[in-house]
């Protein structure tokens, strides 16, 4: 079966830098299958998606699926962030979008 996938972030170096790939694979196959193609350990710092839903190696696979495998994305406010915002003091609630919806 043919799997559709596309490797984002740090996450290229297991494929050499190839983005989009299209992998043949064994009927019966599953994402850790897939994993094992590229020599990504199951403790390696990755996430994955099969058809846009997020998913862990055990998920199946089937002819078709769209794979897409990404290092995990934190975000959130930078130390010290609301204390730049004048007059917005420390409280995340007093964002300047909820003043826009007020």
């Amino acid at each position: 079966m043919i799997i559709h996938l596309e490797m984002q972030g740090d996450v290229v170096m297991f494929s050499q830098g190839q983005t989009h790939l299209e992998v043949c694979l064994e009927e019966g196959s599953g994402l850790n299958d897939l994993l094992d193609r590229f020599r990504i350990e199951p403790g390696d710092f990755w996430k994955a998606s099969i058809n846009g839903r997020l998913v862990d190696g055990d998920a199946p696979l089937s002819e078709g699926d769209r794979v897409i495998i990404f290092p995990p994305i934190g975000g959130g406010a930078v130390p010290g962030f609301w204390q730049q915002c004048p007059g917005k003091g420390t409280d995340p609630g007093n964002s300047p979008a909820q003043e826009v919806a007020d």
